[in-house]
Order: C-alpha cells, then sequence, then structure tokens
C-alpha cells in the first residue's frame, strides 16, 4: 500500500495495488488498484485502524473474485485447438516413436 498522512489537516489517504500471477492451470496476471479518500485520523491507533480496515477491505474483494475466476476463466478457454484436433504435448513419447522409426528403418 502506499499511505500519505497529512499532520497539518489530520488526513491520511492511500491506496493499495495487488499485481497477482498464476500460472499453473493456464497464464493468468490479475492487476487491482484501489485508492482512498482522504479520512480524519487522530493517532497511531486511528492509523492502523484504517490500514487494516481498507487492506481486509481489498482482500474480501478478491477472495470473491477468485471465488467465481475459475468458471469465467473456463468459458473464455476454447478445449479444441482450431485445427479441431488435440495436441499431444507428451515431447518424450514423441521422441521414443521417433527413435524407433530410425532404428526399424535403419534394419
Amino acid at each position: 500500500g502506499d499511505w500519505k498522512v497529512d499532520t497539518a489537516g489530520n488526513t491520511m489517504e492511500g491506496a493499495i495495488s495487488v499485481h497477482a500471477y498464476s500460472h499453473e492451470d493456464c497464464n493468468v496476471q490479475l492487476q487491482h488498484r484501489e485508492t482512498f479518500s482522504p479520512k480524519e485520523i487522530s493517532d497511531a491507533a486511528s492509523i492502523r485502524k484504517m490500514i487494516s480496515k481498507s487492506e481486509e477491505g481489498v482482500q474480501i474483494k478478491l477472495d470473491d473474485l477468485y471465488a467465481t475466476l475459475g468458471e469465467k476463466l473456463k468459458a473464455l478457454r476454447r478445449v479444441l485447438p482450431v485445427t479441431r484436433t488435440r495436441l499431444d504435448w507428451n515431447v518424450l513419447s514423441h521422441r521414443m516413436v521417433r527413435t524407433l522409426e530410425e532404428t526399424t528403418s535403419q534394419k
């Protein structure tokens, strides 16, 4: 977070930025920025409370987003490529077949 305290006016404002990246099931990046307008503060405890409440609010929003994100991504994802055939990404099986073909053709 980025917080600014104005001691003359006893106010505090700020912003929270989140940049999350996931590549396990797919390549997804999430960028979220939320700004908070100036709020009146009185002491260090009120500053801590404001930051805590703000971060908790952002966390709740992100939790709700993540709860529905999987379904949204599945709706965007194409099950088959444009060629309508599945690709076999197992490189080792391709190498084994090529090696077997080469040794068979040499005999």
